[in-house]
């Protein structure tokens, strides 16, 4: 019996010390959630956040914002974006600089639009998760991050959710700076 549980305890750190992921270095001493005061009146709040998950925890995907990335959204982590009034849309990807999205900027100078439905119907719109939303003025916007786990590939999403469930589950996500340092091991 002593040695079926040795040799059980010895595969299992065989294995484990076998398995190599890629996974972020986050440098994220940031405090946890505070409210964010709007700078400008004539403006809105959206808050992206990805609450804590064990199951994707590793995973990080980018947020796309006209032509530009605008930050990486891990777990446990939230970003503030204050906004002018109007339509927008935002694409997640958890694949790093898509040669389509370089492509894509450069030729129509934005995400938005036509880029939209290009990349719906592409064949990486399994890597990619697109949200459109409408802002009014001096209202708060909550956008939810989640690294679904299908077939042994990580897929981001986001999508638009009630402030009642933003608040209730930003509140142990830690801040998002654009100067975070994230790294891989």
């Amino acid at each position: 019996m002593k040695r079926i549980i040795i040799l059980y305890i010895l595969s299992l750190v065989l294995i484990i010390s076998c398995t190599t992921f890629k996974t972020p270095i986050i440098k994220n001493n940031n405090p946890i959630f505070f409210d964010y005061k709007l700078k400008d009146h004539n403006k809105a709040l959206i808050y992206f956040f990805r609450p804590h998950k064990y199951v994707g925890s590793a995973a990080y995907f980018d947020i796309y914002f006209q032509k530009q990335r605008l930050f990486s959204l891990y777990d446990a982590g939230y970003f503030p974006l204050e906004i002018d009034e109007g339509e927008y849309t935002f694409i997640a990807s958890e694949m790093k600089y898509l040669p389509e999205v370089q492509d894509t900027i450069n030729q129509n100078n934005s995400l938005i639009g036509a880029t939209i439905d290009y990349y719906e119907n592409s064949k990486y719109k399994d890597y990619l998760s697109i949200c459109k939303i409408k802002i009014k003025r001096g209202d708060i916007y909550y956008i939810k991050g989640i690294a679904d786990t299908k077939l042994n590939k990580v897929v981001p999403l986001i999508e638009i959710v009630s402030k009642e469930i933003g608040k209730s589950e930003i509140i142990e996500c830690r801040l998002i700076k654009k100067d975070d340092i994230i790294q891989e091991k």
